[in-house]
């Protein structure tokens, strides 16, 4: 299950994470509105964090910074479950969704899989929303531990079929050549 190296959309390039990148990362990340949304980075998160995690990312595939410029404003992977943040300055502009609707493209046109799995925070709205216009349904509430709220945490799992995905307009004229 190999992932193409980068990713492009109509805004973004979705690249591998290097160690150049670990300076905003830290910085991006450690917003406490950001930090608050996820479940395993450490908190505080610090500059020697942003290094090790991206040299452990050198052979994983799905794993992506997201990028506008050259500049990178967030993350991207999928692992077990997908996973996202984008740092606050880029919220609220469409980014997660066209970067998260790429990468489902070309997961779902690059393996064999059936669906992917994520999960949101009931608390985060951006995140449920680009689950929700993505077709992403509910599976249930399940307790997971958060290090930067420092316990356990209602977390929604969500699942998306490929079924589901490939039945999208968008998806479909995107296959025949429309967009």
């Amino acid at each position: 299950m190999s992932s193409p190296e980068t990713i492009r959309t109509e805004r973004l390039l979705l690249r591998p994470h290097t160690l150049e990148d670990a300076p905003e990362y830290a910085r991006l990340i450690s917003e406490w509105d950001v930090m608050k949304m996820l479940t395993s980075p450490p908190h505080p998160f610090r500059l020697a964090h942003a290094q090790e995690y991206l040299g452990s990312l050198r052979d994983v595939p799905w794993s992506y910074a997201i990028t506008r410029d050259g500049a990178m404003m967030g993350n991207l992977r999928i692992g077990v479950r997908l996973g996202f943040w984008l740092g606050k300055p880029h919220w609220g502009q469409g980014y997660m969704t066209e970067a998260v609707a790429a990468l489902i493209d070309t997961y779902f046109d690059s393996t064999n899989a059936d669906g992917i799995e994520s999960g949101v925070f009931p608390d985060n709205p951006a995140s449920r929303g680009v689950h929700a216009k993505l077709g992403f349904h509910e599976t249930g509430t399940h307790r997971e531990h958060s290090n930067a709220r420092g316990g356990e945490v209602d977390l929604i799992g969500l699942r998306l079929d490929r079924t589901v995905w490939e039945n999208r307009a968008d998806w479909q004229n995107r296959r025949a050549g429309n967009g």
